[in-house]
């Protein structure tokens, strides 16, 4: 099958991208093609999920497409706060900071989404461990953000929480010198 012959929206994007990352797998013609793709979906056809897997694929399988990570962020912005659960943000914060993409509309848009969804934090604790983790990896000091984090995983029993995530925690503190 012709990569031009198949039509893909985000999520299928999202989806193959993501089996290859998830597989260790680096067939940059296929993730070429995967961009365009994405690329050149509206706008509109992308869900918080889709966004947020295409960029932690994308990040994960080391592509270094400058012009998708800025788009994708683009689209990111245009996703009302409420649709983005912690997860999806996780997601996207880690995926911005494994492509090493810095940028500060899109982690304050996130922040926001994160201040809607801040009750869900018991559920989740690894988002919370993973997006503290990103801002460090960026060397984005966000103090509102950080209190914030630091306060739902000071509201998590300490066995929610895995050794990884303990560790990711205790280097991010050190490396944005929380107080």
């Amino acid at each position: 099958v012709s990569f031009e012959a198949v039509a893909l929206d985000p999520l299928n994007v999202a989806n193959i991208a993501n089996a290859y990352a998830k597989l260790r797998v680096r067939d940059m013609p296929l993730m070429a093609h995967l961009a365009e793709a994405a690329m050149r979906a509206p706008p509109e056809a992308f869900s918080a999920q889709a966004v947020a897997n295409i960029v932690n694929a994308f990040a994960r399988v080391g592509t270094r497409n400058s012009t998708l990570f800025s788009q994708m962020a683009a689209v990111a912005l245009s996703i009302p706060p409420r649709e983005f659960t912690l997860q999806n943000i996780g997601n996207l914060m880690n995926g911005m900071a494994r492509a090493e993409v810095v940028h500060h509309a899109l982690a304050e848009h996130l922040m926001e989404a994160w201040f809607l969804q801040q009750e869900e934090c018991h559920h989740d604790p690894q988002a919370v461990c993973n997006v503290l983790h990103a801002l460090a990896s960026l060397h984005m000091s966000l103090p509102h953000w950080e209190a914030a984090l630091l306060s739902a995983l000071a509201s998590l029993h300490p066995t929610s929480l895995i050794p990884q995530g303990l560790a990711n925690v205790a280097w991010a503190v050190a490396v944005l010198r929380v107080q």
